[in-house]
């Protein structure tokens, strides 16, 4: 069960949620002065938009006080305001339910004083940097034996061909979660085929195990 003073942090967060998000929709404010009246009472595209963000943001701390219950832990670490705000700001745009995971795992992580995890701002923009495809293939390739693999590895687990994951190898490299092995730095997808040897980098590592839910 989640202990008082955890519900009385869910509720903070909650009743700021509404003010930070109103505080992102500039594009609201303006089509309110195009339009002559408030977007949101117009029920038009906008007004979704702003719903949608907050359904987002509704899902990811509902995981997030799932994990927390599921620990029974006897009292949070509030997050810092600089980052807790930052982390609502980007959560709330996401609608891919693996990555919506991921943010609840930082978010409990950073909560639960057992985890030593804390939300540095570079494992809320690299979260904020991933395509829903990026995700999953971080994921599988997170469940090989070895931070070194070959491509093939993963390509089966996640039963795409090559072509298909091309960007998001491109994109893994340049934000150095992903090593082509085969190439000078961190490289990226030019000349890769099947065979092409890859390494998950520290950094993907510690970012995979900061979203971790299991514990």
């Amino acid at each position: 069960m989640i202990s008082d003073e955890e519900a009385k942090a869910v509720q903070e967060v909650a009743k700021a949620t509404p003010r930070i998000l109103d505080s992102m929709d500039g594009v609201g404010r303006f089509f309110d002065e195009v339009l002559g009246y408030p977007i949101r009472e117009a029920g038009g595209f906008l007004g979704d938009w702003v719903k949608f963000k907050r359904d987002n943001w509704r899902k990811t701390v509902e995981m997030s006080q799932e994990v927390l219950s599921q620990r029974d832990i006897g009292h949070i670490d509030p997050i810092p305001a600089k980052y807790a705000v930052d982390i609502i700001q980007r959560a709330a745009l996401e609608d891919d339910e693996l990555i919506q995971k991921m943010w609840a795992g930082l978010i409990a992580n950073s909560l639960d004083p057992a985890v030593d995890v804390f939300p540095r701002k570079i494992l809320i923009s690299l979260l904020a940097e991933l395509e829903p495809l990026d995700a999953r293939f971080l994921t599988e390739t997170s469940k090989l034996k070895s931070m070194d693999f070959r491509l093939s590895e993963v390509l089966g687990s996640m039963e795409m061909p090559l072509s298909d994951i091309l960007l998001t190898i491109d994109n893994l490299c340049r934000l150095e979660l992903l090593r082509n092995n085969a190439m000078y730095g961190f490289g990226g997808a030019d000349g890769v085929t099947e065979d092409s040897p890859f390494s998950l980098t520290a950094l993907s590592a510690t970012l995979l195990s900061s979203v971790q839910m299991e514990r």
